[in-house]
Protein backbone atom coordinates (compact mmCIF):
# COMPACT_ATOMS: atom_id res chain seq x y z
CA UNK A 1 0.00 0.00 0.00
CA UNK A 2 1.55 3.41 -0.70
CA UNK A 3 -0.03 7.37 -1.06
CA UNK A 4 1.55 10.05 -2.30
CA UNK A 5 2.87 12.78 0.07
CA UNK A 6 4.30 16.31 -1.64
CA UNK A 7 4.70 14.79 -5.27
CA UNK A 8 6.75 11.51 -4.04
CA UNK A 9 5.29 8.33 -3.24
CA UNK A 10 6.23 6.76 -0.01
CA UNK A 11 4.89 3.68 1.87
CA UNK A 12 2.14 3.93 4.17
CA UNK A 13 3.34 3.14 7.40
CA UNK A 14 0.68 0.73 9.42
CA UNK A 15 -0.91 1.64 12.68
CA UNK A 16 1.43 -0.45 14.96
CA UNK A 17 -0.54 0.57 18.03
CA UNK A 18 -3.09 -1.61 17.39
CA UNK A 19 -0.93 -4.56 16.53
CA UNK A 20 0.62 -6.75 19.78
CA UNK A 21 4.18 -6.66 20.22
CA UNK A 22 4.85 -9.82 18.64
CA UNK A 23 2.71 -9.20 15.62
CA UNK A 24 4.75 -6.22 14.73
CA UNK A 25 7.94 -7.39 15.50
CA UNK A 26 7.00 -10.75 13.33
CA UNK A 27 6.16 -7.80 10.68
CA UNK A 28 9.10 -6.64 10.84
CA UNK A 29 11.14 -10.04 10.12
CA UNK A 30 12.16 -10.36 6.28
CA UNK A 31 10.12 -12.73 4.53
CA UNK A 32 10.22 -14.67 0.73
CA UNK A 33 7.91 -17.27 -0.59
CA UNK A 34 8.30 -20.68 -2.21
CA UNK A 35 5.97 -21.58 -5.00
CA UNK A 36 5.07 -25.04 -4.75
CA UNK A 37 3.76 -27.42 -7.41
CA UNK A 38 0.27 -27.40 -6.04
CA UNK A 39 -1.83 -26.70 -2.64
CA UNK A 40 -1.31 -30.50 -1.23
CA UNK A 41 2.68 -29.65 -1.51
CA UNK A 42 2.38 -26.47 -0.01
CA UNK A 43 0.75 -28.55 2.49
CA UNK A 44 3.13 -31.23 2.66
CA UNK A 45 6.04 -29.01 3.19
CA UNK A 46 4.17 -27.23 5.82
CA UNK A 47 3.71 -30.57 7.75
CA UNK A 48 7.01 -31.98 7.24
CA UNK A 49 9.61 -29.86 6.96
CA UNK A 50 12.06 -31.84 9.13
CA UNK A 51 13.71 -28.69 10.67
CA UNK A 52 10.03 -26.90 10.98
CA UNK A 53 10.79 -26.47 14.68
CA UNK A 54 13.63 -24.71 14.78
CA UNK A 55 13.90 -20.53 15.59
CA UNK A 56 11.01 -20.71 17.35
CA UNK A 57 8.87 -17.65 16.51
CA UNK A 58 11.09 -15.93 14.11
CA UNK A 59 11.48 -18.71 11.89
CA UNK A 60 7.72 -19.24 10.69
CA UNK A 61 5.84 -20.23 7.95
CA UNK A 62 2.47 -20.21 6.14
CA UNK A 63 0.73 -21.99 3.66
CA UNK A 64 -1.20 -19.66 1.43
CA UNK A 65 -2.96 -21.71 -1.62
CA UNK A 66 0.28 -23.16 -3.87
CA UNK A 67 2.91 -21.06 -1.74
CA UNK A 68 4.17 -20.91 1.44
CA UNK A 69 5.34 -17.98 3.23
CA UNK A 70 8.66 -18.44 4.93
CA UNK A 71 9.20 -15.58 7.82
CA UNK A 72 13.04 -15.63 8.82
CA UNK A 73 15.79 -14.41 10.72
CA UNK A 74 18.25 -16.85 10.02
CA UNK A 75 18.80 -17.31 6.23
CA UNK A 76 19.16 -21.28 6.37
CA UNK A 77 15.74 -21.46 7.56
CA UNK A 78 14.68 -20.67 4.35
CA UNK A 79 17.72 -21.87 2.12
CA UNK A 80 16.93 -25.31 3.88
CA UNK A 81 13.25 -25.47 3.46
CA UNK A 82 13.58 -24.69 -0.80
CA UNK A 83 16.87 -27.23 -0.86
CA UNK A 84 14.17 -29.70 0.76
CA UNK A 85 11.11 -28.82 -0.98
CA UNK A 86 12.79 -29.61 -4.35
CA UNK A 87 14.54 -32.45 -3.17
CA UNK A 88 11.31 -34.44 -2.60
CA UNK A 89 9.63 -33.35 -5.12
CA UNK A 90 7.42 -30.60 -4.43
CA UNK A 91 8.60 -27.48 -5.45
CA UNK A 92 10.32 -27.23 -9.24
CA UNK A 93 13.96 -26.60 -8.96
CA UNK A 94 13.57 -23.07 -10.27
CA UNK A 95 11.01 -21.97 -8.06
CA UNK A 96 13.68 -23.91 -4.91
CA UNK A 97 16.52 -21.55 -6.57
CA UNK A 98 14.26 -18.60 -6.31
CA UNK A 99 14.32 -18.60 -2.94
CA UNK A 100 18.07 -19.35 -2.80
CA UNK A 101 18.60 -16.61 -5.19
CA UNK A 102 16.81 -13.79 -2.65
CA UNK A 103 18.53 -14.55 0.62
Amino acid sequence: MTEQKSGRWSHAKPDVTDLPSDQFLKSLLPKVTLKCLDVESARRVADEFPNRDRGGTSNTMEVDGDTVVITYIDKMWPYDMANWAGEMGLASDSDSAKVIACL
